[in-house]
Parts: C-alpha cells; sequence; structure tokens
C-alpha cells in the first residue's frame, strides 16, 4: 500500500512538472477543454493553416492585448502573447527582455527576420529561449515596412512553442 501511494505521489508530481512555463496547468498536446484552468473564455480566429485552429483570450494586464492559443489537430502547440503597442514603449520592451532573461536564463538564439508578403517587408528580430526540454520561448519584435519604406505597423510578441511542434516561430 505504502509502494503505492508513494507511486501515486511521484505520478502526480512528474503529471505537474511538465506544465508550460507561466502557464501552470496547462500542458503541450492539451485540448481547448484542458485550458480552461487559465483561459476559460476563447474566441474562435481565424486560420490559414490546415488543421489548425487559433483561439484568442482577453488580458487583464493593459500592456498585454490578448492570448493567442494555436491548437493543430485539437492539440496545443503555441501560445502567444501579443503585446499592446499602444502602451508598451521602449523602456517596457527593455522590462521585459530583463525579466526573461531573469526567469528563463540566457538567450540561445538571436535572428534577424525579413520576410516579403506581396508588397510589403516585414522585418525585425527574435531572440530564442530555452527555459527546459519541452518549451521554447520566442520574444518578437516585427515591424512591417510598405513598398514606399514606410513603417506601418510594428508588433511584439512572446511565443511559447511545444520544443517537439517547431523550429521556428510563426511570423
Amino acid at each position: 500500500m505504502k509502494k503505492l501511494i508513494t507511486f501515486i505521489l511521484a505520478l502526480i508530481l512528474s503529471i505537474s512538472s511538465f506544465a508550460i512555463v507561466d502557464f501552470e496547468g496547462v500542458h503541450w498536446g492539451d485540448s481547448k477543454h484542458f485550458t480552461n484552468p487559465i483561459f476559460s473564455t476563447l474566441k474562435k480566429e481565424p486560420s490559414f493553416k490546415e488543421n489548425t485552429e487559433i483561439y484568442s483570450a482577453s488580458a487583464i494586464d493593459p500592456h498585454i492585448k490578448n492570448y493567442q492559443l494555436f491548437f493543430q489537430n485539437h492539440q496545443l502547440y503555441m501560445i502567444r502573447i501579443i503585446f499592446n503597442k499602444q502602451v508598451v514603449g521602449k523602456d517596457q520592451i527593455k522590462n521585459i527582455y530583463r525579466k526573461l532573461t531573469r526567469t528563463l536564463g540566457a538567450p540561445t538564439q538571436r535572428k534577424v527576420i525579413k520576410k516579403k508578403v506581396d508588397s510589403l517587408t516585414l522585418q525585425g528580430n527574435y531572440i530564442r529561449f530555452n527555459p527546459d526540454s519541452d518549451t521554447t520561448v520566442y520574444y518578437i519584435g516585427v515591424d512591417t515596412i510598405n513598398s514606399q519604406g514606410d513603417m506601418i505597423d510594428s508588433n511584439l510578441y512572446l511565443d511559447y512553442v511545444d520544443s517537439k511542434a517547431l523550429n521556428e516561430p510563426e511570423i
């Protein structure tokens, strides 16, 4: 009996230890239903990828516009935090980076983003963190440049990605 109780406790601890960094109670591969501990009201968003569903959830923090949850074949593989560009400025961007390095460790990669989409160019960079073997975190800044060279939009994201699902952030 004692061995059974010890086994059950060990199993519970190992299961809970695989929760996604910063999203206690949510696990990679969860269905939409199992994300309810944190994201109880989800709104379906358009998706252009086959077998992929995107849901958004509002945020209480004024620095965050919303959260997006990405499911492929009904399994969670990414959580995106979209920062509120009306509130987050240069000082907040630096503070977010400092907090990430303090909580997730040193970045493991930095990469420049330059992507052409029709007459627009997406440019910026991302910084990758690997807080554990299951999760990769990308801190992403992307500006949209029109054909005249003017910046028409700027966004800041924090992507939490199932390390087994993707190698690069989805821009």
